[in-house]
């Protein structure tokens, strides 16, 4: 057995450290085709789809480069690229030349080829780090056989097929680049959630074919029914230990074949997260303006008052100072300043940093100097050291072209147009910015004009009840005594609509084997989920963790569970995203293969708290697609 762990461990850290060692994309290539000879039967029919990239030219050289390997390996069929399988191709894969693959559709984009393994991958660059993934995946399994992932060395093949390399120059720049990496490593640990939940299923459902075969053996007439019923046990155990023994590698085989890819990905991002914080970036021509004011003959020393002011989205700050006259020349300097004025001639420049706080994600933007020249002689009019934290930045909300809050400008009086420079607000009707999308949560209609219309579509909308929509049908459900379940129907506000929001809240009994909210109206729910392949609301909790469970009734005494599990965060509005190929079966219920048509009832319990505490939730704008 210590052989066993010491093996795995070593697979593993072996993985790591070749993860961080570069190879050329040949060297590449060829070690992915080899996996690929390893790993799909001789004679099968394969077909390379599609490799994205941010260069077309590597794209479509990462294709031929692979097919020659597949075709000189002499083992497969390999499927022709003609016009209408390009044409498949390009109407089933949801992206041009770069972006992520979902696994899933490549299954049945598997089927419409008439391929039995399906070829695809990427080449990725994080901040001058280049990343090379090949996937295959066995199209009537959904099984993904193969991962290769590999750290790319720099070459001149690389840098004609890519072009002009992504350089990283502005903040946004690696912001980008490392809400990149995020989305990547989300994805990458979906795809092995994804990979899991299937082979976990195909294990099931292999095995239950075992036990209803072994089942269905008749009684010989000379074994009482003792004795039948004994055997019959004995062979369902024996077949329930092989499932199990088998279902304990699952995750432990993922593991090693997804992390390697992750560590890659993490390594690269936390180049990306170390340079940014050691690099000064600095804003000057169109992101700036200079606004000069009046000149003060009356005040001493005599002065001209100027303001610079911020127009980046990322740095909301306008620095408010003074020109001050020499007592020698007044004369000369008014003169000047006056053509520099007239000219445009006043050039600024606001130098900033970006500063990590309480995640790998979140940034204070701290102003180091800011600086003024006259282009018109080349002499500095303003040149102040600041370091002073005027807002922070989350490098997914730069990417909508927003932040978490904004820094009020000083209040130092230079113009009228600093008046009207927008100010942070601590009123409680404020949105707050939650998951990157600006929400209010008040439980009153607003009442502007301007949103009047968009009310009433809501409410005639919200008419046609679902499961979250109605009070009556929630109760709660427990083996002991103790807990409480209340529930009610209320409106909310929601970026200029109006909701209706399910309200469950009470107190968790004594503890036991089961306590939760259930819905069993079985019309509602089944019209419901059965209208798509993703479940989507908005929920406002008390910061627990919950689990909402899907059940589909099978017999009397049987049920199949299918769970997922979301966090809420106190106070706020979190969005919950639930496809359904990433619901995971509850292992003490009886298996069946997940079908939203056969759901109908729909279970909500709290996953980490203890007995006798209060519990609260709110759900809203729950939708199918």
């Amino acid at each position: 057995m210590k052989k066993k762990i010491l093996s795995v461990f070593l697979i593993i850290f072996t993985g790591l450290l070749f993860a961080q060692k570069a190879i050329t994309i040949e060297s590449a290539l060829d070690l992915a085709v080899t996996e690929i000879k390893k790993s799909v039967p001789t004679g099968v029919e394969i077909a390379v789809s599609r490799f994205s990239s941010d260069s077309k030219e590597m794209s479509e050289w990462l294709v031929q480069e692979v097919e020659t390997r597949l075709i000189r390996a002499g083992k497969f069929t390999l499927l022709e690229r003609n016009a209408k399988n390009l044409q498949i191709i390009d109407s089933e894969i949801d992206y041009q030349y770069s972006g992520d693959v979902d696994d899933s559709s490549m299954v049945e984009l598997g089927y419409r080829l008439g391929a039995k393994y399906l070829v695809y991958g990427s080449f990725e660059q994080f901040g001058g780090l280049m990343q090379f993934t090949l996937k295959t995946t066995n199209v009537e399994s959904g099984e993904i056989p193969v991962i290769a992932s590999y750290s790319i060395s720099n070459s001149s093949r690389i840098t004609d097929l890519l072009g002009d390399e992504k350089s990283l120059n502005s903040a946004e720049d690696y912001l980008n680049m490392i809400a990149r990496c995020q989305r990547k490593l989300t994805s990458i640990e979906s795809d092995k959630n994804k990979e899991i939940q299937n082979v976990t299923s195909n294990i099931f459902t292999k095995y239950q074919e075992e036990i209803n075969q072994a089942k269905a053996v008749p009684k010989e007439p000379w074994q009482s029914q003792a004795d039948y019923s004994k055997k019959i046990d004995e062979v369902v155990s024996e077949i329930e230990t092989r499932r199990d023994t088998e279902l304990s590698g699952v995750e432990t085989k993922a593991n090693i074949k997804y992390d390697n890819q992750y560590k890659m990905v993490e390594i690269q991002m936390n180049k990306l997260i170390e340079n940014i914080q050691n690099t000064s970036f600095v804003i000057r021509g169109e992101s700036v303006q200079i606004l000069l004011g009046e000149f003060n003959p009356e005040a001493t020393p005599k002065y001209w008052p100027i303001s610079i002011k911020s127009l980046d989205k990322l740095v909301n700050y306008t620095f408010n100072g003074k020109r001050t006259t020499s007592d020698a020349d007044v004369k000369t300097e008014y003169i000047t300043m006056e053509s520099a004025r007239k000219n445009n001639a006043l050039e600024g420049e606001i130098v900033y940093k970006l500063i990590k706080v309480n995640s790998s994600f979140d940034y204070e933007v701290k102003v180091i100097s800011v600086r003024v020249n006259n282009t018109e002689n080349g002499t500095t009019v303003i040149n102040e050291n600041i370091n002073e934290i005027v807002g922070s930045v989350n490098a997914n909300a730069e990417l909508s072209g927003k932040t978490n809050y904004e820094k009020p400008v000083k209040k130092q009086s230079v113009q009228k147009e600093n008046k009207t420079t927008p100010k942070k607000t601590t009123t409680k009707t404020e949105p707050k910015v939650v998951n990157n999308v600006n929400v209010n949560v008040t439980n009153t209609v607003n009442k502007t004009t301007t949103n009047v219309s968009k009310t009433s579509t809501t409410a005639s909308i919200s008419t046609q009840k679902n499961p979250f929509e109605s009070k009556e049908d929630w109760s709660y459900l427990a083996d002991r005594t103790g807990g409480y379940c209340k529930s009610t129907i209320g409106k909310t506000s929601f970026e200029g609509e109006t909701f209706d929001i399910l309200s469950l809240s009470g107190k968790t009994g004594n503890g036991g084997t089961y306590e939760e909210m259930a819905n069993y109206n079985e019309k509602s729910i089944k019209n419901f989920i059965k209208k798509g392949k993703t479940l989507k609301f908005y929920v406002k909790g008390d910061g627990n963790t919950y689990k909402i469970r899907f059940r589909m009734t099978l017999s009397e005494k049987k049920y199949s569970d299918y769970g997922y599990t979301f966090k809420t965060k106190k106070g706020e509005v979190v969005e919950v995203k639930i496809p359904y190929t990433e619901l995971k079966h509850e292992q003490w219920s009886d298996y069946h293969k997940f079908d939203s048509t056969l759901v109908n009832g729909i279970l909500l319990n709290v996953e980490n708290i203890s007995a006798k505490k209060d519990y609260f939730i709110q759900i809203f704008d729950a939708k199918v697609y």
